[in-house]
Order: C-alpha cells, then sequence, then structure tokens
C-alpha cells in the first residue's frame, strides 16, 4: 500500500504466469510485449491514478550463472534497458503532471561484478539483495534495484534485506 491510488500493469508472454497474475490481482491491466510499452500507453492507461509504480522481473538468462551470461550481448536483455529507458521517460513526465513515480527493478544475484555494475550504473544506484526463501520456493537470491526505503512502507520482519554497504556476495 503506497497510500495512493496507483495504477498497475501486469507484461509477460507467459499464458499460465498470466492466468496466476490475474487470479491474484484481477484489477491489473495486462500486456504481452514489454518491448512494445510506451510511457504514452502507460500513462492513458494510469488516467486518473494518482501514481505509477513501475516494477520489473526481466528475463535472468542474460546475466544468470546458469547461462552463459552474455549480460546486454544477449537480445533477452533487451527488456532490462526498455525498462530504464521507460523509467527515465515516465520519471520525468511523472515530475511534470505531478504524479507520484516510484519503480523496482529484480535481477538474479548469480551475475558478475561487471554485470552488476552495469546494471547499477543505469540504475543510478547499487542494488539490495533479497533473500529469495523468504519468499517461497524459490532459492535464487535476487539482487534488486530502485528501492526507497525511506518512503517505501516497512518489510515483513522475517524477510532478510542487505543493501549498500552491507557485503553482496561475488
Amino acid at each position: 500500500n503506497l497510500g495512493v491510488s496507483t495504477f498497475g500493469l501486469s507484461v509477460d508472454k507467459d499464458p499460465i504466469l498470466t492466468s496466476l497474475v490475474r487470479l491474484h490481482w484481477p484489477r491489473l491491466s495486462f500486456h504481452d510485449n514489454a518491448l512494445t510499452l510506451t510511457v504514452s500507453r502507460i500513462l492513458k492507461a494510469a488516467s486518473g491514478y494518482d501514481g505509477i509504480f513501475l516494477v520489473a522481473g526481466t528475463p535472468c538468462q542474460p546475466f544468470s550463472s546458469l547461462h552463459t551470461q552474455q549480460g546486454f550481448s544477449d537480445s533477452r536483455s533487451q527488456v532490462l534497458s526498455h525498462f530504464f529507458s521507460l523509467r527515465d521517460r515516465l520519471s520525468s513526465t511523472c515530475s511534470a503532471s505531478q504524479l507520484r513515480f516510484h519503480w523496482l527493478v529484480e535481477e538474479v544475484a548469480s551475475m558478475t561484478q561487471s554485470h552488476r555494475e552495469e546494471i547499477s550504473e543505469l540504475a543510478g544506484s547499487p542494488p539490495c539483495l533479497l533473500i529469495a526463501a523468504d519468499f517461497g520456493w524459490v532459492h535464487r537470491n535476487r539482487l534488486v534495484w530502485g528501492l526507497d526505503l525511506e518512503s517505501a512502507p516497512p518489510l515483513p520482519p522475517a524477510v532478510e534485506l542487505i543493501c549498500p554497504g552491507s557485503a553482496l556476495p561475488d
């Protein structure tokens, strides 16, 4: 709860995942291709809301140690690049329109230090480490950029979050 009426949009090509998300969050708007998502489409769909919270969990294969770790050379990383482009344009548009704007993006923690630094440069900040096992069956930790811990609601006590200044695993 961000204390405002915030627009939600889910983007995924997987029909099973989309059905699951729709079951839990029926008020979300759905879109099937992140690369065709535009600022104007988001603003049109979010009309009448107090803010926009842009969140992404992008394909992990370009960065994961379980794959070849080609990073931004892998075409699947275009989704992450597009996210940051949308974030930058939405941030300035929302600021000019008096709309609240927050963002968050997650990726696998098993990436190389150089990939972590590349994403941190795009994000404008270092990541926090989220212990995935605190949330369910997934045990591969996640890196999260965009957390504004000063204005965010408090995390449940069981959630372990390691932020800048703490040691991140290599």
